[in-house]
């Protein structure tokens, strides 16, 4: 089985702690949770694109998947070259 990759998102603290209680009440981890509630909105996305084969707009007609919208990330800052240690 081929190694798991690293998925991180950002959060507000607002949202952090919605997460969190909802992790708490299924008894599971936030991060478990959150990797469930993103594999079921892949499965409803990938039945709605099924389904909209074949019809002229992609979008369904209802569905109950999250709306997800693009944020711009933060430019990272640079990072300060290292000197070089002389002998």
């Amino acid at each position: 089985m081929p190694k798991s990759k690293f998925l991180q998102i950002r959060v507000d603290p607002e949202d952090r702690e919605r997460l969190r209680r909802a992790a708490v009440s299924e008894f599971l981890a936030p991060s478990t949770w959150a990797r469930q509630a993103i594999l079921q909105a892949l499965e409803r996305w990938e039945d709605d694109q099924a389904g909209s084969r074949g019809h002229l707009s992609a979008k369904p007609e209802s569905s109950d998947a999250p709306v997800i919208r693009r944020v711009a990330e933060p430019k990272p800052k640079p990072t300060p070259k290292r000197r070089k240690r002389s002998k």
